[in-house]
């Protein structure tokens, strides 16, 4: 078995949810999917993934809830015998405005209640993020709200220039870039 990079983005199931903040992470596997022209066809009760067979890599959305995707994240790397560095878990920000996107090798959830849920599940903070900004001025001031909240048309062009450079964030890490160059170009560059 080769071993792949795990790229798991974020967010919660359901119409209801799908154009939310909280989704950011979903929006980015979505789009990243398309790029490589493939959908999301292997299924288990926790969650959804695809193969990028000549890149050796996995792209996986939770059906946990954002509050349970560590399950998701445990069994694909249990699974796949997947090493924690090459673990991606891209997710909403809300320290960051929207449009500014950002790296991050290891660290606390900054109260990030998926984030927390992986942490748990993978016993570390030892694993990689990319960190999508989704902060407003905008909406309210209670995290709840602002997270659930739907972008605003005002928004929409910042929106897809932040899901457009995490897609080719990622398709450089999954064809090998090492990760120190990648925040050195996309948080100067």
């Amino acid at each position: 078995m080769p071993t792949y990079k795990l790229i798991v983005g974020l967010g919660n199931l359901g119409k209801k949810y799908e154009k939310t903040r909280h989704n950011a992470g979903f929006m980015v596997l979505d789009r990243l999917a398309s790029l490589f022209h493939l959908n999301f066809d292997k299924t288990n009760k926790l969650g959804d993934y695809l193969f990028i067979k000549e890149k050796a890599a996995i792209l996986a959305k939770p059906a946990t809830f954002m509050n349970n995707s560590g399950l998701f994240v445990k069994w694909l790397q249990d699974h796949f015998q997947i090493p924690l560095a090459n673990i991606m878990i891209v997710h909403d920000e809300i320290a960051f405005d929207l449009g500014v996107i950002r790296l991050k090798m290891q660290g606390s959830a900054n109260n990030h209640n998926g984030i927390k849920s992986v942490i748990r599940h993978l016993d570390t903070e030892q694993f990689n993020r990319l960190r999508f900004g989704i902060k407003s001025q905008n909406t309210s001031n209670i995290l709840h709200e602002q997270v659930m909240s739907e972008f605003q048309n005002s928004e929409l062009t910042k929106l897809e220039v932040a899901i457009t450079k995490s897609v080719e964030l990622l398709k450089r890490y999954i064809e090998g870039e090492e990760l120190q160059r990648l925040m050195e170009y996309y948080h100067h560059g």
